[in-house]
């Protein structure tokens, strides 16, 4: 370990000197593969140094994840939102709410004003979502009125209501698949946009299944379907992704492959949400039996 510790000091420079290196071998490399410079004996030289700021930077990573977090903890609203759980929940429960209404109006006057029939559907799937998220929000706020033997029975029902919910939203969704698959309807970004809309879904859909998988810990009926809500969302953002890579990468991809993978695709995602939704009225049924026991 002694010596493991002494190596790391040689990729351990003052934080001026790794910020003079890394704009060094950003413009070193850059000049490299301008000039098509990549065999040069000159570039092997770039390639040293930029390898060693990037391991001198690797080291730094974890002393300033620290700082940034200890930064981000001094302020008391932060310390609360990462410390407090039930607290957190609240917050993306409320916040996720209000995300979902905008977007669906945006998407609803887009619609109206071009004339879009996919667009009015996109909306009326948001708009159905805000709804069983405005049903939890209305069951949050009035948890703190109820005793205990009282509200947690209530939380069951509502939970159970987004259930049935869920599967009135199966329809939007049936709706939206039927149009991308015989209409060929579909989201279409531009080039560049792409990229950032992929990285933030497969984000969105990353963090959807691991809150899905804490909710099962979730003492509250409530958040926890909260985060059933939210891989909803982000599965139906896979499928509009899926469109939208086949408007800008498909040109080679025959009719009947799109076809195909629209189908499997949308069918596999309208197949999850009607599970989640019987998995949802199952398990709250149980819950209210016991409650009554």
């Amino acid at each position: 370990m002694e010596k493991f510790k002494k190596a790391l000091r040689w990729f351990s420079p003052p934080g001026w000197v790794t910020l003079l290196l890394t704009a060094a071998s950003a413009a070193g490399l850059v000049w490299v593969f301008r000039r098509g410079m990549e065999e040069h004996p000159v570039a092997y030289a770039v390639y040293m140094v930029a390898f060693y700021t990037l391991c001198a930077v690797c080291v730094k990573v974890p002393a300033a994840v620290r700082g940034g977090k200890g930064l981000v903890l001094s302020n008391p609203h932060a310390h609360r939102y990462f410390t407090d759980r039930p607290f957190k929940a609240k917050v993306k429960l409320y916040s996720s709410t209000a995300l979902n209404m905008a977007y669906g109006i945006f998407k609803l006057v887009i619609g109206i004003v071009y004339h879009s029939v996919w667009f009015v559907s996109v909306a009326v799937y948001y708009m159905l979502l805000s709804l069983l998220r405005l049903l939890l929000v209305s069951a949050d706020r009035r948890s703190g009125t109820l005793s205990p033997e009282e509200d947690l029975p209530r939380q069951w029902r509502s939970y159970r209501a987004c259930g049935w919910l869920m599967l009135l939203l199966n329809g939007a969704i049936t709706g939206m698949v039927i149009q991308m698959v015989w209409q060929n309807r579909g989201y279409s970004y531009p080039g560049y946009v792409i990229y950032v809309s992929a990285a933030y879904t497969f984000y969105r859909l990353t963090m959807a299944i691991v809150r899905a998988v804490k909710s099962r810990r979730e003492t509250s009926p409530v958040y926890a379907a909260a985060g059933v809500m939210d891989l909803c969302a982000a599965l139906m953002s896979i499928f509009a992704l899926q469109t939208a890579m086949f408007s800008s990468f498909g040109a080679e991809m025959t009719a009947e492959g799109r076809f195909l993978m629209n189908i499997l695709t949308g069918g596999g995602v309208s197949a999850l949400v009607v599970c989640a939704a019987v998995w949802m009225i199952v398990r709250s049924n149980k819950a209210l039996k016991a409650c009554k026991l």
